[in-house]
């Protein structure tokens, strides 16, 4: 009879969310989620409510909130709008005791806030997460023969917000409109690597900025060996050079609240992208005897969830932040294969809006992940790591890094050169080539920049004879 569309605190989300339904033509029920606290709360608010005036609304709410916030929520939309008021509380935060997973409020509890909730207008007052039957039942007997409680009109209660409000409320993100652009697009991967210091690596980045690279990225102590922090050095690097970075974060090194305050303060930092990757585990690297694995968080979906948690106003707990970060987030994938796949489109489920491919060494290979990934609703990179030396290319060729694997018809093309000089030049080359084939097919391209003193003249070559070809 009707659609209930709850949790909404994002406008670009509900407005698609909202058009979606047109199509069905069903009434709906339009509930809002936690907005996060602080004067932009109410802004966020009414940048939604705008979303729902123009749609087949017959009822406005709130839910996913603790009992405290929500009385003065279902408050400010009875104030503000002249549409039935509904409201569903969660049943106080969540707690573990012993194992088992149990929240603040007792049903009696519950029904108490219920009562509140009446006087504050709301008409329709139901159970989010952690009520149980037995909390419904309390609320059900304390609201018998209550009738809704009068409202006094609103004034212009149909007038749309100024654009001006949803532009304060929700302001572009400028990786998400780059990834939504058509145009083809590179995106460099710069190491923060600790050998260098940061302005080195800066003042190396500016030859690849100045060759035209679209996108910065920066991984996350990638093979399990310290580096410089991914999340400073991506904010230095778009903050100096401006061109719009996105980090890498492995869920392997961190705990949950060290990943919380990671992501909260990365978008503090400027930054609006993100690559979320399950990430090496330490044993693989150079502190395995030192270092412990985490699990927390176990996995890139895991972090795809929580990131998409945090864009929804709220920490794993049920708590609301201010600010949500809204990472355009992306995610990784190693080879076409049916498990590869199916997990993908787990990381697509859990919200991500692009993904960077592992190397690939042949157009050929460029071919298949393309076409294994055509209809999936994502933006795809193939990656391009230059090969710099036969014994660069013949350790790859052994499978000793998961994931990359160069055949050996390639490895096999650097036995034709002795001196190391004339490797690396014949590698840069043969990149230089499956770049340019990639980007006359593809919508964009993963450039991981290649080892040694030139590597950021070598990447720049690479990123000039693509834009220039």
């Amino acid at each position: 009879d009707a659609l209930l569309l709850e949790t909404f605190v994002e406008p670009r989300e509900a407005k698609a969310a909202l058009a979606a339904d047109a199509a069905a033509g069903r009434p709906v029920i339009f509930q809002i989620g936690n907005t996060g606290g602080g004067g932009q709360r109410w802004e966020r608010v009414d940048c939604l409510l705008a979303e729902a005036r123009l749609a087949n609304v017959v009822a406005v709410g709130t839910n996913c909130r603790h009992p405290n916030e929500i009385v003065r929520v279902a408050a400010y939309l009875a104030a503000h709008t002249d549409w039935p008021v509904t409201a569903s509380a969660n049943a106080g935060h969540p707690q573990i005791e012993r194992g088992a997973v149990t929240y603040e409020f007792s049903p009696d509890d519950f029904a108490a806030f219920a009562l509140e909730l009446a006087d504050a207008g709301a008409a329709v007052i139901g159970g989010c997460c952690g009520t149980t039957p037995d909390h419904i039942r309390k609320l059900s007997e304390a609201l018998r023969g209550r009738a809704v409680a009068p409202r006094p009109r609103p004034a212009a209660v149909a007038a749309p917000l100024p654009a001006v409000a949803a532009t304060a409320a929700a302001a572009a993100n400028p990786i998400r409109a780059l990834v939504a652009d058509k145009r083809f697009l590179i995106s460099v991967e710069i190491r923060a690597e600790r050998t260098r210091s940061l302005d080195e690596i800066v003042q190396g980045a500016a030859a690849v900025a100045e060759a035209g690279a679209d996108l910065f990225d920066v991984p996350d102590n990638a093979g399990a060996t310290v580096g410089r922090d991914a999340m400073v050095t991506a904010a230095r690097l778009q903050s100096v050079l401006d061109i719009p970075s996105i980090c890498h974060l492995g869920v392997t090194q961190s705990n949950l609240m060290r990943l919380h305050s990671s992501l909260i303060g990365g978008w503090d930092l400027g930054l609006r992208g993100l690559l979320a990757v399950t990430g090496d585990a330490p044993s693989m690297g150079h502190l395995g005897n030192l270092a412990q694995r985490v699990t927390d968080v176990r996995s890139s979906v895991e972090l795809l969830r929580l990131l998409r948690g945090l864009r929804e106003g709220r920490i794993i707990n049920g708590e609301g932040l201010a600010d949500p970060p809204d990472f355009c987030a992306g995610c990784a994938i190693a080879r076409p294969i049916p498990p590869q796949i199916k997990w993908l489109r787990a990381k697509i489920d859990a919200g991500a809006e692009f993904v960077f491919s592992q190397p690939v060494f042949t157009l050929d290979d460029s071919h298949r992940l393309q076409d294994a990934l055509a209809g999936l609703p994502i933006r795809l990179f193939p990656g391009v790591m230059p090969l710099t030396s036969r014994r660069n290319a013949q350790f790859l060729a052994g499978g000793r890094i998961p994931g990359i694997a160069v055949p050996p018809e390639v490895a096999a093309g650097f036995d034709r050169y002795e001196s190391l000089q004339d490797q690396r030049r014949f590698g840069l080359d043969r990149a230089c080539e499956l770049a340019a084939g990639i980007a006359a097919e593809a919508s964009g391209l993963y450039l991981i920049m290649p080892f040694g003193k030139s590597c950021y003249e070598d990447t720049a070559r690479i990123v000039r004879e693509v834009k220039n070809r």
